[in-house]
């Protein structure tokens, strides 16, 4: 059962007041560069001054104890006042900066979207003496693991110790193996930084049509808690941002008609804004099955709900 309300007005709104703070940001920074130019122009213009009062007092014109005292009174005016003008620009610029960050584009979800929880010894993957070989064999020593239930687990490694390469075997891409490695028959949602699970010549709402029974009113409406509202539905893949592609693949992912029970996510925040990278913890830190992610962002790993590691 859905929640009610006009999600595609949600969406609307969100994005108009993230439009406005944007503006507000970038009017705020032209107005602090206009202050630091402005302050800039006016020392110019002191140093000139001072210049004159120079030439005058070394012609008699002018005392030079007067002369000295009208360019030191004249610096320190024209100096608080100007450093008080950049400050009140630049806190300018903070204020707004601030105002955009806690605008959180937040997934609205439906309660049967994110997957379906395992029982507790339902098989994810088992591995005994398991490796693979390209020129030589990728991990450094044979790997053995039992995942079961619902696992939250990230892969860490130095970079080329075969942590993406595993994932790809979890997906069952064919290697030259040695050892065994046994996946479980899953529902499996596949998530990287490219969203390669993604047709690149169809729009967006063409890609969730391929794996939904639901209707084009049903989809689009579904597509706007992913941001996707109005014409943006119409828009390639290949022209998506990698903030577009993510939340294009999870749709594509979420909104099939099998629900996934797992979820392997390789280095998916990698190009990824703010706003994208929360969308994308949240989806993950809700999902009901099992999770087994790549990735050297710590934070995003402890957003998602990890609570184990397997080191390469």
């Amino acid at each position: 059962m859905k929640f009610g309300g006009n999600w595609h007005d949600y969406v609307i709104e969100k994005e108009r007041e993230r439009t406005r703070l944007t503006s507000a940001l970038d009017q705020a920074k032209r107005e602090r560069d206009a202050a630091i130019e402005h302050r800039f122009e006016q020392r110019e213009r002191q140093e000139k001054r001072n210049r004159r009062g120079v030439k005058a007092a070394a012609r008699g014109d002018i005392p030079r104890i007067v002369a000295g005292g009208r360019k030191r009174q004249a610096q320190v005016t024209s100096g608080k006042r100007d450093t008080a003008l950049v400050n009140r620009a630049e806190a300018a610029v903070h204020k707004a900066r601030e105002a955009l960050s806690q605008v959180k584009v937040d997934p609205v979800m439906y309660a049967d979207l994110l997957g379906h929880e395992l029982p507790a010894q339902k098989l994810v993957a088992e591995a005994d003496g398991f490796n693979i070989r390209f020129n030589d064999w990728i991990f450094a020593t044979d790997v053995d693991f039992a995942w079961r239930g619902n696992v939250r687990i990230a892969l860490k490694g130095a970079n080329g110790s075969g942590k993406s390469t595993l994932l790809k075997a979890l997906m069952g891409t064919l290697f030259e193996t040695r050892g065994h490695l046994n996946r479980g028959n899953l529902v499996t949602l596949y998530l990287d930084q490219r969203g390669s699970v993604l047709d690149e010549d169809a729009s967006v709402l063409d890609n969730i049509r391929a794996v939904s029974a639901d209707n084009e009113s049903g989809i689009r409406n579904d597509l706007a808690r992913f941001l996707f509202a109005g014409d943006a539905v119409f828009q390639k893949v290949r022209d998506l941002s990698g903030g577009e592609r993510v939340r294009a693949a999870l749709a594509r992912g979420l909104l099939g008609t099998q629900k996934p029970e797992l979820m392997l996510l390789d280095e998916p925040t990698n190009n990824l804004d703010l706003a994208n990278i929360e969308f994308l913890e949240n989806v993950v830190a809700q999902f009901h099955g099992a999770l087994i992610v790549v990735s050297h962002d710590q934070r995003f790993l402890d957003n998602c709900g990890i609570d184990a590691e397997f080191v390469l």
